[in-house]
């Protein structure tokens, strides 16, 4: 896919031809590394270099759909929605044993 570059300055009307192979963690690799400025256009969403997603063994930063500011309340959904689904698959769980 095609995406426009937006370091919050100028704007470049010339698509970028991006690496959109994942690797095993589901990342696309064009988001692990700052090589476009703090934010470009692709796949329809403005992605934001937010410095907060750190994986020691593959990245230090991460293009996200968040920018860096909106980090802790990006953190609390999903940290909420990791909750949800752990306690349905523990209900799934209980409720499949005692039907035995």
């Amino acid at each position: 896919s095609l995406c426009n570059l937006n370091d919050g300055a100028a704007t470049s009307d010339q698509p970028l031809a991006l690496d959109h192979r994942h690797n095993r963690g589901g990342i696309v690799f064009w988001r692990k590394t700052k090589t476009l400025g703090s934010k470009v256009f692709c796949d329809g969403k403005w992605w934001h270099w937010c410095t907060k997603h750190i994986c020691a063994s593959d990245y230090d930063g991460l293009y996200m759909t968040h920018d860096e500011s909106g980090h802790d309340k990006w953190q609390e959904r999903k940290d909420h929605f990791k909750e949800h689904n752990r306690r349905v698959k523990r209900e799934k769980q209980g409720g499949a044993q005692e039907g035995v």
